[in-house]
């Protein structure tokens, strides 16, 4: 009966899966939101002055004649 394992030893395994699977969600999550923030920036910025990425000549000079 030694040779048994005690039902306690199984824990951590889920325990550690469960980690690992709220540690990848919170990397999308941030991705998610990340992109979100960037893709809005992108869009709108202009409307505000700001430009996320930079500009080309043309862009800026459709954007700002109207």
């Amino acid at each position: 009966m030694t040779d048994e394992k005690p039902p306690d030893e199984e824990l951590p395994k889920k325990r550690r899966r469960s980690a690992r699977a709220i540690g990848a969600g919170v990397i999308v999550a941030v991705l998610v939101i990340a992109g979100a923030i960037g893709w809005a920036l992108h869009v709108y910025g202009p409307s505000f002055g700001i430009w996320f990425p930079p500009p080309s000549a043309r862009d800026y000079g459709r954007t700002a004649l109207g």
